[in-house]
C-alpha cells in the first residue's frame, strides 16, 4: 500500500517575510535618517521595503511632501548596487501635478430641443459669361 507523504506546514502563527527588492530611505539635510511618529504615534525611521520600484517612489514622493527642505530620499535595489535619489523639490512636484488633460476637445453638452438659432451656408457666387 503507497502512503502519501504529508507536507509539513509552517504553523500559522508564524509568518512569513517576504524579501523586499527595494528599500526606500528619507534623509534630512545633514544626512540622518528621518523620524517620524507611526499611527501609534511612537517615532520610527522613514524606511520602508518595496517590491516594486513604483511604490518605493510613490512612498517616497508622500513622505518627502510632509518633510522641510533639504530632505531627500534614497531608493536603493537590494540585490545590485544601484539606488538613485527623489529630492523634495521632485516629490513635491509629482504631489501637486495637475492630472492630465484628454487627447481630445471636451464638448459641453448642448440644449437638448429645437434650436432656431441663425444659421449661414457660404455664398458662392457665380457670373455669367455672357
Amino acid at each position: 500500500m503507497a502512503q502519501k507523504e504529508r507536507k509539513v506546514k509552517a504553523p500559522k502563527t508564524e509568518r512569513q517575510r517576504k524579501t523586499k527588492n527595494y528599500v526606500a530611505t528619507v534623509y534630512d539635510a545633514q544626512g540622518f535618517i528621518v523620524w517620524a511618529p507611526n499611527r501609534n504615534d511612537e517615532l520610527q525611521q522613514l524606511e520602508a521595503g518595496f517590491d516594486l520600484p513604483q511604490r518605493a517612489n510613490g512612498w517616497a514622493d508622500r513622505k518627502l511632501f510632509d518633510q522641510g527642505p533639504g530632505c531627500y530620499c534614497v531608493v536603493m535595489h537590494s540585490h545590485s548596487s544601484s539606488s538613485y535619489v527623489i529630492t523634495r523639490e521632485e516629490a513635491v512636484s509629482r504631489v501637486l501635478a495637475s492630472p492630465r488633460q484628454g487627447a481630445s476637445k471636451r464638448t459641453f453638452p448642448t440644449q437638448s430641443g429645437l434650436s432656431w438659432g441663425v444659421r449661414s451656408k457660404p455664398s458662392n457666387p457665380s457670373f455669367s459669361a455672357g
